[in-house]
This record gives structure tokens, sequence and C-alpha cells, in this order.
């Protein structure tokens, strides 16, 4: 997470139960600003909005996505044509 008047940072937080974020293990939350992600089967896709709590209070909404049964797939060369 990156921003200003980001200090005293306390956690992420969701406007779904279903989806958590939990500060990344054995980092210094204060300094990194990373954290795990978790988000529940029953999750519908869509965006959610995601705001940090800090000691100045809750910040402005930015959006997060859900999506489900996407697959990484391979870059394949060549890639260039429009087609």
């Amino acid at each position: 997470m990156q921003g200003s008047d980001i200090e005293d940072l306390q956690s992420l937080v969701f406007d779904h139960p279903g989806i958590v974020a939990k500060p990344l293990e054995g980092k210094d939350l204060q300094k990194e600003r990373k954290f795990t992600v978790t988000v529940a089967a029953n999750v519908p896709e869509g965006t959610y909005d995601a705001r940090l709590l800090t000691k100045w209070g809750v910040s402005s909404p930015r959006l997060f996505a859900v999506s489900q049964g996407l697959a990484d797939e391979a870059e394949k060369e060549p890639n260039n044509d429009p087609a």
C-alpha cells in the first residue's frame, strides 16, 4: 500500500465479509505495508471497496476486482499482431 498520511497502519478492510486481509507474516506492517488477501469461494465476481484503517481513520475506497475461472497463460511469440 502506498499513499500519503498512512501513519500507524492498522488493517486493510473490504466491504464484503468473504474478503479478508492479513499483514504479510514476518514483515513490519509500518514499513512494508503488504498483505495477504484471501477471497472465499462464495464471493461473487465483481468489484469491492478496499480501505486502509490508520490512526487518521478510514481511507477513501479503492476498487478490488474478484474474478473466477481465470488461468495464467504463457506468452507465445510472435504476438504483436492485432489479430
